[in-house]
């Protein structure tokens, strides 16, 4: 799939369909992060930082989040970007996207823990309540995981 078709088709699906998915009230899968992961190594770190900061401004213009996902997203890619570095192997030149299951979980449920911590406590801003955050951290991330493991799925057929 094109990179910029998935841009468009990430950011509507999130807008239109998941950010109305509230499963026990709270729970929200945030499946625009896809995009993120999909962005192919080759491409400068720079511009991969500038595509995901795109996205998560594209997220919060229409949720009105006040940048939270632009940090969230920059984070994650950056944390990707380094990940990427310290794995130098064959798979290391693949989207995570379309790398093995092994090497895709191994990528990706750190960062999208990380990606989901980072929204949530920007939003609540409070270590008071850091059970209510990692609770909405952990069940958004099954959720995400989920269907960013649909997507890979369709994807590789």
């Amino acid at each position: 799939m094109n990179l910029m078709k998935l841009f468009i088709t990430a950011s509507l699906l999130q807008i239109l369909i998941f950010n109305n998915f509230y499963f026990g009230g709270h729970i929200n899968p945030f499946y625009y992060i896809v995009f993120i992961f999909s962005i192919p190594p080759s491409i400068n770190g720079s511009k991969q930082l500038i595509l995901s900061f795109l996205i998560g401004l594209i997220i919060d213009l229409f949720t009105y989040a006040q940048g939270i996902h632009c940090f969230s997203t920059v984070l994650i890619c950056y944390v990707k970007l380094l990940m990427e570095r310290k794995k130098v192997d064959q798979e290391n030149t693949k989207e995570i996207i379309n790398s093995s299951w092994s090497h895709f979980v191994s990528l990706i449920v750190p960062l999208t823990v990380i990606h989901h911590f980072s929204i949530f406590f920007l939003e609540i801003f409070s270590t008071k309540e850091f059970i209510t955050i990692t609770y909405h951290t952990i069940f958004s991330s099954v959720f995400t995981l989920l269907f960013i493991a649909i997507h890979k799925i369709i994807r590789t057929k």
